[in-house]
């Protein structure tokens, strides 16, 4: 009985010796334990107004640890500094993306050439919609997909609407151009009519205001470039799926913050959606269903602020149509803008700076 207990005590110490002498495994490191990744900053001429170079943090890590946002995916492949990739919208019954390429000078300003480009998502081919040494950029494609609208300075030094076939077959048609406007950002509503806003500097805030604090104005017009018609102050336009509604940006004077409003189609019932005061928001673009609206924002981030305290961390968002429920989609600390959906809503397309170049990127949402 005393051999039995003498050995059952010396079992008990070795386990406890054992387990001592383990090292323990730390927890899972949370998100703010997270080594932080090299942040640098680029330049590239933002043409919200009138083309002011704005400095862009990249970070180095391409990998998106954000919930919300699943299998991402880098569409285009560029690995070059002084390219520009921007402007995707995905193609109404197909898997084509169009977007936009172009070189910057060595100042870090936008060159005078760009071209517009489709391509499969997952291809490695691509396609060239547009020739010569123009501004062509901003393109979307009409109802059908066979054709594309786009804003290009190919007959003046302002930009006007164009259109041609999609696939860059055929000619070349100029809808309409306002001499001294720079009409950009057109969007297609479900019977093809354009929208699209203009830059006049007969506009200004004020009349003791610089040339760079000019408003813009949106405008509507039909699929042949008649009728243009003016609506309301505000930039960056997005046809509803239905077509009934129009949703925009503009500038708050007093707060100096880019809201989001709703405008029915001839510019008539006006709604705002945002009442922000520290962040920005910018390119709303509509779910398929019509009832959720994506955009990018740099809310809730304050490191790298410029001389307004404006943050340069964009990140892609999502809120129903009445402005509730809003979600971040991405969180990495690199510039994403410029979201679409694809037509199912599956995919979620959007440009991006991460890992030090400008690329078209997708991921599927989860909100």
């Amino acid at each position: 009985m005393m051999n039995n207990r003498i050995f059952a005590g010396f079992c008990i110490t070795i386990i406890i010796i054992v387990i001592q002498g383990c090292p323990k495994k730390p927890p899972p490191p949370t998100p703010n334990q997270w080594p932080k990744k090299k942040v640098e900053t680029v330049v590239e001429d933002f043409e919200d107004y009138t083309g002011v170079l704005t400095e862009f943090n990249y970070i180095e890590e391409t990998v998106e640890s954000s919930p919300n946002a699943k299998s991402v995916t880098k569409i285009t492949s560029n690995n070059e500094k002084d390219l520009v990739i921007r402007d995707p919208d995905h193609h109404p019954n197909s898997d084509l993306v169009i977007y936009t390429e172009y070189r910057t000078d060595e100042d870090g300003s936008r060159g005078t050439n760009s071209t517009i480009w489709n391509k499969n998502p997952t291809a490695n081919a691509r396609v060239k919609v547009t020739e010569g040494s123009f501004s062509n950029k901003e393109a979307v494609f009409n109802g059908d997909g066979k054709a594309i609208v786009f804003s290009s300075a190919r007959s003046n030094v302002n930009e006007g609407i164009w259109r041609i076939k999609s696939d860059g077959l055929g000619g070349i048609l100029k809808l309409t151009e306002f001499g001294t406007s720079r009409l950009m950002h057109p969007t297609i509503g479900k019977d093809d009519q354009v929208a699209f806003h203009a830059l006049d500097p007969r506009y200004k805030a004020d009349s003791d205001a610089d040339d760079d604090e000019i408003r813009p104005f949106i405008w509507l017009m039909e699929a042949d470039g008649s009728v243009p018609t003016q609506l309301r102050y505000g930039q960056k336009p997005n046809f509803s799926p239905d077509g009934s509604t129009i949703a925009f940006t503009r500038m708050d004077e007093i707060t100096e913050r880019s809201q989001m409003f709703t405008m029915t189609t001839n510019g008539g019932r006006i709604t705002q959606l945002s009442f922000n005061t520290d962040y920005d928001i910018t390119d709303p673009a509509w779910h398929p269903n019509g009832e959720y609206i994506t955009y990018a924002s740099n809310e809730g981030n304050t490191d790298d602020t410029d001389s307004l305290g404006k943050s340069n961390d964009y990140n892609i968002w999502i809120m129903e149509v009445d402005a509730t429920n809003k979600t971040q989609l991405t969180t990495n600390k690199s510039y994403d803008d410029q979201p679409v959906f694809s037509p199912d809503g599956d995919y979620i397309y959007f440009r991006s700076n991460r890992g030090g170049f400008w690329n078209i990127w997708r991921f599927e949402p989860i909100f």
